[in-house]
C-alpha cells in the first residue's frame, strides 16, 4: 500500500519542472516536514481505508487492495490540493503566482487520480467540481461571517461543512460506486460531525492567528467562550459515532467513540458549568435539534441577538 508521502513525491515527478522545487517545499512551507505530519489523526489521513470496510464481516474489507489504493492516491491527492488551497484562503502563507500554479497543477493531479480509482477519463469532473464549487461558496460565507461581525451556530457548520466537502470525497465516492447510497449517505454525516468537532478546537488553537489574519476569532463570532467550542467537541463526535455504527462501519464507530472519551477527559476538567451548556445548545443546533444525552441539567441562558452580513486560487 502506497503511503502519503511517496504518493506526493510521484506527483511532484509529474509537474512541469519550474514548479518542482516550489512544490518539494511545500510541506514545509505549511508547517510540516513532510506530507505525513499533516494528518495527527489516522481517520483523517485513511479515510477510504474505513469506508471500505464490509458491512457485515467487521475488519474485513469489502474491495481489494488494487481497488481501494487507486482510492487511497485520489484521498492523499484531494488533501495535496485543499489544504494550500484554504491555507492560502486564510492568508497563511505568502501569496505568489506560481503558488497558484502549483495549486492548479495538484488539481490536475487530484481528478486524474479519482479518475484512475472510477476507472474511466473526465468521469471525476462533476464530482471534484461540484466540491471546489462547495469549498469557494464555503470561503464567500465566511467572508460574509467576518463582514458581519457575527455567525449563527447552524451557519458555522454549514460553512465548515462547505469547505471541507473535498476531504470526504473519495471515501464517498468510493461508496457510491458500489451503489450502497444509504451507507454512503451515514459515512458523509459522520464525517460532516467529526470536521465540524475538529474545527472547533481548531478555531480555539487557531485564535491568535485568525485575529492577525482577521481580526475577529470564531469564538468571539459565535459568541460563544473558547470552552463552549472546546466542551462542544466530544459530544459531536460521540453522535458522529453513533451515525458510523448506525451505518454498520464498525472500525470508523470504535474509533470515534474512543476519541471522544479521550477528549472528553482531556477537556471537561477545563470548561466551566457555563461552558457545557452554551456547548450543550451548540451540539443541539448542530445535530439538527437532538438534544445529546448528556445535556446538563440546568435551564440554558437566553440566546443573544445577533448585530444587522477572498479569491480564492
Amino acid at each position: 500500500m502506497i503511503g502519503i508521502d511517496d504518493s506526493y513525491d510521484v506527483v511532484v515527478t509529474g509537474l512541469p519542472v519550474e514548479l518542482r522545487p516550489l512544490a518539494n517545499a511545500l510541506p514545509k512551507q505549511l508547517g510540516w516536514s513532510r506530507w505525513s505530519d499533516s494528518a495527527s489523526l489516522e481517520v483523517f489521513r485513511e479515510l477510504p481505508v474505513f469506508a471500505a470496510e464490509s458491512a457485515d464481516i467487521p475488519g474485513v474489507l469489502a474491495i481489494g487492495d488494487d481497488a481501494l489504493d487507486h482510492f487511497r492516491v485520489s484521498h492523499y491527492r484531494a488533501g495535496f490540493w485543499g489544504v494550500p488551497a484554504d491555507r492560502l484562503h486564510d492568508g497563511q502563507v505568502e501569496d505568489s503566482a506560481q503558488l497558484r500554479a502549483l495549486i492548479g497543477a495538484l488539481e490536475v493531479a487530484w481528478r486524474e487520480a479519482l479518475d484512475r480509482a472510477l476507472g474511466a477519463p473526465g468521469i471525476s469532473q462533476t464530482t471534484v467540481d461540484d466540491a471546489i464549487a462547495r469549498w469557494r461558496r464555503g470561503v464567500e460565507l465566511e467572508q460574509s461571517a467576518i463582514r458581519a461581525g457575527y455567525v449563527e451556530a447552524t451557519s458555522y457548520a454549514e460553512i465548515v461543512h462547505a469547505k471541507t466537502q473535498w476531504l470526504t470525497l473519495s471515501a464517498r465516492t468510493l461508496l457510491q460506486r458500489a451503489q450502497d447510497t444509504s451507507r454512503a449517505e451515514a459515512f458523509g454525516r459522520a464525517c460532516q460531525l467529526l470536521l465540524l468537532a475538529s474545527q472547533c478546537l481548531d478555531d480555539i488553537q487557531d485564535a491568535e492567528e485568525d485575529r492577525r489574519v482577521w481580526h475577529v476569532d470564531y469564538a468571539t463570532l459565535l459568541r460563544v467562550e473558547r470552552g463552549a467550542l472546546a466542551s462542544a467537541a466530544p459530544a459531536i463526535i460521540r453522535e458522529a459515532a453513533r451515525v458510523a455504527h448506525a451505518g454498520r462501519f464498525h472500525a470508523l464507530s470504535r474509533w470515534l467513540f474512543h476519541h471522544a472519551e479521550v477528549l472528553a477527559a482531556e477537556i471537561g476538567s477545563r470548561c466551566s458549568l457555563a461552558d457545557r451548556v452554551r456547548a450543550w445548545l451548540l451540539v443541539t443546533d448542530w445535530t439538527h435539534g437532538t438534544a445529546p444525552a448528556d445535556a446538563p441539567k440546568t435551564n440554558p441562558p437566553p440566546k443573544t441577538n445577533p448585530p444587522p452580513e477572498s479569491n480564492p486560487p
